[in-house]
Parts: C-alpha cells; sequence; structure tokens
C-alpha cells in the first residue's frame, strides 16, 4: 500500500514535522527551489492528501489544482487567509485550523501594553537606560489621578496620531458625547443600526473634552 503523502508548505514546529515525518511521506515543499516545485508537485501529486501550512504560506488555487488527491488542509495558524476556501470547498476538501490558539496571550498582551502606556513604563525604561537619571534625578511617578487627566492625550502623541474609527455599531447618535443619557438609551443608541453618523468620532470627542477641563478657568 502507498504511503500516505502530507506535504508542509514552509518551516513550524520541530516536534510537528518529526511526529509527521513518523506517521506519513512527510514532504517539505520549502526544501525546493522555485524553478523545481512544479516537477516536485507533479512528482508527488498521487500520493499527497494533506497539506499543512500556516499564517505565512497556506494552499493557494494553484497549489491544491496541482493536488488531486488532497482531502484535507491543515493551518498551524489561527487565519485562514491564506487558504483559498472557495477552491476548497468547490473540490470537497476539508479545512482544519487553530481557533483560539492564542486568544488568552492576545487579551494579556493588550492589557500589559495599556498598562505600560498608562504608567509610562517605556518612557521610564529609556529614562535609565540614557542615563537621565543621572541628571535630572528620579523619574516622576505616575498616579490614577494624572492617568485620567493626561491619558487621552499621551495614548495619541498629543493630537500628532489621529485614532481609528470605532466600527458602525460603537458610533452614537447625537452632537455632543458628554450630554446627560440615561444607560438604557445609551446601549441602544450604540447597538442600534440605525443611530450611525459617519463623522463621529468617540476618541475625538474625549480628546475635546479632556482640552476643556485642561484649559485654566
Amino acid at each position: 500500500m502507498e504511503s500516505i503523502g502530507v506535504l508542509m508548505t514552509c518551516p513550524m514546529s520541530p516536534y510537528l514535522e518529526q511526529e509527521l515525518d513518523k506517521r506519513f511521506n512527510f514532504l517539505r515543499l520549502w526544501k525546493f527551489p522555485e524553478n523545481q516545485k512544479s516537477h516536485f508537485l507533479k512528482l508527488h501529486s498521487d500520493s499527497i492528501r494533506g497539506v499543512v501550512g500556516n499564517a505565512t504560506i497556506g494552499a493557494n488555487a494553484e497549489l491544491i489544482g496541482a493536488l488531486p488527491k488532497l482531502e484535507i488542509v491543515s493551518s498551524y495558524s489561527v487565519g485562514l487567509d491564506k487558504i483559498d476556501l472557495g477552491h476548497c470547498k468547490e473540490k470537497g476538501i476539508k479545512v482544519t485550523y487553530c481557533p483560539d490558539l492564542i486568544t488568552d496571550d492576545a487579551a494579556d498582551t493588550g492589557i500589559a501594553l495599556i498598562l505600560a502606556v498608562l504608567r509610562r513604563l517605556c518612557r521610564c525604561d529609556s529614562y535609565v537606560k540614557i542615563g537621565l537619571w543621572k541628571k535630572n534625578g528620579d523619574f516622576m511617578l505616575t498616579s490614577k489621578e494624572r492617568i485620567l487627566l493626561f491619558a487621552p492625550d499621551e495614548l495619541f502623541d498629543y493630537r500628532k496620531i489621529k485614532p481609528l474609527k470605532p466600527p458602525p455599531r460603537f458610533q452614537y447618535k447625537g452632537k455632543h458625547m458628554d450630554s446627560p443619557k440615561s444607560p438604557k438609551k445609551l446601549f441602544m443608541e450604540t447597538f442600534s443600526p440605525r443611530h450611525k453618523k459617519k463623522d463621529f468620532d468617540p476618541f475625538v470627542i474625549a480628546l475635546q473634552k479632556q482640552s476643556r477641563i485642561e484649559k485654566p478657568q
């Protein structure tokens, strides 16, 4: 019986390569120069039943078309953008991937970045590394009060960086973000598709509101 061929498109986990090598006729596509890949695929087209890719190189229409016996495409990553899903559906090829593989890590990193910005950890780190503490003394500590007052300006580099607009369902109707509204009305206006305003940006409103707070009386 002919051994089942599994094609890997680019280097990934050494452990994964080792395990696939034990169980299948494991083929490494990246080992061959570009001008030899077509010949290589043609040579093994009848034995390759599976393709393993990732977010760098998956399975496009050309690769899928060159493998008539292909049954499954597996992505060793979260995304599917490197796989021609329409071509796979047309040919009845199964597609698998790794959903939620780094969800927790991405959330942890996001929280860490927020704290780093609010507590100015990166600026503090560079302050120490370049030796400013010798000339200027200790780095000024941050506080919750200061974060509340200056966070919008610091986050967007004092208006030099224009914030991205949120999706339509998070855009509010009305001229002023700071007008008093009941929680129920605010919720309805946030998530209702009928309440949209193209030019509204809550981040810009926050910066404008902060400027009014900081302006001396």
